[in-house]
């Protein structure tokens, strides 16, 4: 990724350098640019119907200014590292609509492991999603909570949650760090769901479940949205450090990345 971004930059330079060199010699040759014959002398521009030499120079001047200050802007937007926001929405796998199919293992999506529930897709009576979502029900083999590990820490964690059950119903959202976010739904025909968000950092663990334990439960989860922290020491550089909000300086991203993560991040 950090190669690529820096062959594009290289050729946004040459680029930018050999349009600012054709914009100046337009601007030095005078004459160069009469657009003869497209203005009516009405216009007040020339009573020939073109361009008077000032005016030329000075649209010369504002093409040149606007072009080097866009095309910086852009320079600036290849070079830059972000940190990208991962979402795990299960679209590319495909389930029964009804429960109970046999207990599934583990799913590894990407640095994602889901646990608890099975995949399922366009779910009988869930109308607030009825494409492919990851739920759970009091079937044998299944658990009354969906647990997702991260193979490496993550930030600012979101997760939908929809209620299967048919009437209003308290779930609770928590991490290993702590923290947890708990909302009540309403029930399933009523489209009962919502975003549950940790914007903690160093996240490797997180679990969704009745607020209140039950020996009856359904419920599923979609669009699994977090931030993965740096695995190589490019994702550090070009202001990259800043974007994960944990580090507190380029140094102190790499000491992390260059040592599996032993050195936790300062800032």
């Amino acid at each position: 990724m950090a190669s690529s971004v820096s062959v594009a930059a290289a050729d946004l330079t040459m680029g930018v350098n050999a349009s600012v060199a054709w914009a100046w010699s337009e601007f030095e040759s005078p004459g160069s640019c009469t657009c003869s014959g497209s203005l009516r002398s009405d216009t007040g521009l020339g009573r020939t119907g073109r361009l008077g030499k000032g005016v030329v120079m000075r649209v010369s001047r504002i093409a040149v200014l606007a072009l080097v200050t866009g095309s910086l802007a852009l320079m600036v937007g290849v070079g830059g590292a972000t940190a990208a926001t991962t979402t795990i929405d299960f679209e590319s796998l495909s389930g029964p609509s009804l429960f109970c199919a046999p207990a599934a293992p583990p799913l590894t999506i990407g640095v994602a492991t889901f646990s608890g529930g099975v995949i399922m897709t366009a779910v009988t009576n869930l109308p607030a999603d009825q494409t492919t979502v990851y739920g759970t029900f009091n079937c044998p083999g299944y658990a009354p909570a969906i647990t997702i590990t991260f193979s490496t820490p993550v930030s600012n964690f979101s997760v939908l949650v929809l209620n299967g059950e048919t009437s209003t119903v308290s779930y609770t959202v928590a991490s290993d760090l702590g923290g947890a976010v708990t909302n009540s739904l309403v029930a399933n025909f009523s489209s009962g769901a919502d975003t549950f968000t940790l914007p903690d950092s160093g996240i490797t663990s997180v679990t969704i479940t009745r607020t209140t334990p039950s020996n009856v439960w359904d419920f599923f989860i979609d669009d699994v949205a977090f931030t993965a922290f740096p695995t190589t020491t490019a994702d550090c550089k070009d202001g990259g450090w800043e974007t994960f909000g944990v580090f507190k300086n380029q140094g102190d991203c790499v000491s992390y990345v260059a040592t599996g993560g032993k050195n936790q991040p300062a800032g």
